[in-house]
């Protein structure tokens, strides 16, 4: 193999891994989970069905590959609390809530589904107990600090399903901005955390 075509590898790869979540995408939102097969999603990505078993393992895993929302928390912490709130909700409302419709259209088990919204949680909580916590913290305060974090991004994705797929009248009239106004006061009592109140104002 030249020495070119290992340098041009790994870009590649990335390239088919997108391909193939595009493409799975399209496939779980068109279908229910139980028809959608990996041979269909390879023969759409252009790939063989063992390329997408090795990447991404079985077909539960690929599905929640293929729904997590794509919500940069690290870069949202540096804007302070509302800015968190107003990222992680625009991009629901940008269409990130097909990661919480979806499940509702296919038939994923209970436990695929679980493990997606584990997934989910766990993804956007472990950023904000770790700025909550603060610097060198006690296991008491690391514990207390990941159950405040799991109960605001509770809130946030009881936000985003409400206003996304449930379609809640008040949650949709509601501009952004009046949400975030409304909803930051209360999640700043809940972080009691000075690292997240820079740039609130």
């Amino acid at each position: 193999m030249s020495t070119a075509a290992v340098m041009h590898h790994p870009r590649n790869a990335v390239a088919t891994r997108e391909r193939i979540l595009d493409a799975a995408r399209v496939r779980f939102t068109g279908a229910h989970f139980d028809a959608v097969t990996i041979r269909d999603i390879a023969g759409d990505a252009g790939v063989d069905a063992a390329l997408i078993k090795r990447y991404f393992g079985s077909k539960q895993q690929l599905f929640a590959a293929a729904f997590q929302p794509s919500i940069d928390v690290d870069e949202a912490l540096d804007l302070g609390l509302a800015g968190l709130v107003r990222h992680v909700l625009s991009r629901i409302d940008e269409g990130v809530h097909q990661a919480f419709a979806v499940p509702f259209v296919g038939e994923p088990s209970d436990d695929d589904v679980t493990r997606l919204g584990n997934e989910l949680v766990s993804r956007l909580s472990e950023p904000i107990a770790a700025r909550v916590a603060g610097i060198d913290p006690s296991d008491a305060e690391r514990r207390s600090a990941r159950l405040r974090a799991d109960l605001m991004v509770s809130v946030l994705v009881g936000i985003g399903y409400t206003r996304n797929v449930l379609r809640v009248d008040a949650m949709t009239d509601s501009s952004l901005d009046e949400i975030v106004d409304q909803i930051t006061p209360a999640l700043r009592v809940l972080s009691a955390a000075e690292q997240l109140q820079d740039g609130d104002r």
